[in-house]
């Protein structure tokens, strides 16, 4: 049995296995992307090297995820999840 806790904090400075990253379904190139957010911060901090692994993994449809190295980070790897649809927005639906 796996518990789950809530926890506040950096994401990228808790004591996990993986992290996970919401992401745009790979409609438009990451390089493209301003770093933002969590996105922004594995960049800073991890390198571009899990976002040149989810580049060739292709468009993720809504609600798909894909599974990266951490770059540079302390993490077995990242969880990218399609989350956002195409018009930027996060919805119920999308996220579920």
């Amino acid at each position: 049995m796996k518990i789950i806790k809530t926890v506040k904090g950096d994401l990228l400075d808790q004591k996990v296995d993986v992290i996970a990253n919401a992401w745009n379904r790979n409609i438009i190139p990451w390089w493209l992307l301003l770093p933002q957010g969590i996105s922004g911060a594995i960049k800073r901090y991890g390198g571009y090297e899990p976002f040149r692994e989810l580049a060739r993994s292709g468009s993720i449809p809504l609600g798909g995820a894909v599974h990266t190295s951490a770059g540079k980070l302390p993490f077995r790897g990242i969880i990218h999840v399609a989350g956002i649809n195409l018009l930027w927005f996060a919805t119920e639906k999308s996220i579920r």
